[in-house]
């Protein structure tokens, strides 16, 4: 697409401006003006992928804050919920490349189950250092006397 006029034109503006190339389309994000001169499965590709990208990215900042409150008191439900959620990450990416929305659901599942498994565990860990726990437990032990 390099090769077409109206990309020239854009280059050139860019380059008035900014001083420096555009380096293939960079600043445009998939839907601008670059973009409409893409054939429509080059377009469609792309953008799959730039929202499977910003998808995981987004879903980043829940994984890391409750695997950094679990790994400490926590590490296998920590290591075992991390890796359920990339595998599912994965999954998602791949499915939803090859089969398009449709085919995200079961990466979806298998990361929200990772994600779960942090938050419960997290739950947990918030009972149990608040002395909730111990509480039930000493509950539990007086009644069955």
């Amino acid at each position: 697409f390099k090769a077409k006029p109206e990309y020239q034109v854009m280059s050139e503006k860019f380059k008035a401006t900014f001083g420096q190339d555009m380096e293939g389309g960079y600043p445009d994000m998939g839907n601008g003006p670059i973009a409409a001169l893409l054939p429509f499965e080059d377009w469609a590709r792309f953008n799959i992928a730039q929202r499977t990208h910003y998808n995981t990215v987004e879903s980043l900042a829940i994984f890391s804050g409750l695997l950094a409150a679990n790994a400490q008191h926590q590490p296998f439900l920590a290591g075992a919920c991390s890796v359920t959620f990339l595998i599912g990450r994965v999954l998602y990416s791949a499915g939803y490349k090859s089969k398009g929305p449709k085919g995200r659901y079961a990466g979806a599942i298998i990361s929200d189950i990772g994600l779960l498994g942090l938050f419960l565990g997290t739950l947990y860990l918030a009972a149990q250092k608040s002395g909730l726990v111990c509480a039930v437990k000493k509950a539990l032990k007086g009644s069955k006397a």
